[in-house]
């Protein structure tokens, strides 16, 4: 009797000991760096002088439905803009850079020519982010055509892994 308590005190300490395997979430910065991003979409949303929301689907450039994003460590990146040029002179690579702010919300994209509306630079709120698609939501005016008696309330870039 006293040989099988000490063969389940040996089991069970035994079994206590193994090794518990732990999934941790990948960070937003590393689901950014570990593909490259596709521009799919653009919307403004507006408000007019009566109160009223109203949100129009920006067209994309021909030009512009090829580049894509690739975020680099160190917070660089490169920006690819693919086989359609949109000048002649155009790179087909440029550098740029990158940073998130406020835990994770806010992604800041620097250097960038004139991919967001003709701005060189957005900062604004990073959600849906889950390895295959994000949104960028800026409140930002970037260039973009609304009607004259309207206010912009957000611009919003959605992107999906290339």
């Amino acid at each position: 009797m006293r040989y099988l308590i000490l063969f389940f005190s040996v089991l069970v300490i035994f079994a206590s000991c193994t090794k518990q395997t732990v999934d941790v979430p990948q960070s937003k910065q590393d689901m950014l760096i570990a593909a490259k991003w596709h521009l799919v979409s653009i919307e403004l949303t507006v408000r007019d002088t009566f109160g009223r929301d109203s949100s129009y689907t920006w067209q994309l450039d021909n030009c512009k439905t090829d580049d894509n994003l690739e975020f680099k460590s160190n917070f660089q990146g490169i920006h690819h803009s693919g086989d359609m040029r949109c000048y002649y002179n155009e790179n087909s690579d440029y550098a740029f850079t990158w940073q998130l702010f406020d835990n994770g919300k806010t992604l800041g994209l620097y250097n960038l020519d004139d991919f967001f509306l003709g701005a060189n630079s957005v900062k604004g709120d990073i959600s849906d982010l889950d390895g295959n698609k994000f949104t960028l939501k800026t409140t930002q005016y970037l260039g973009g055509t609304i009607p004259a008696t309207d206010t912009l309330k957000f611009t919003k870039f959605s992107f999906i892994r290339s």
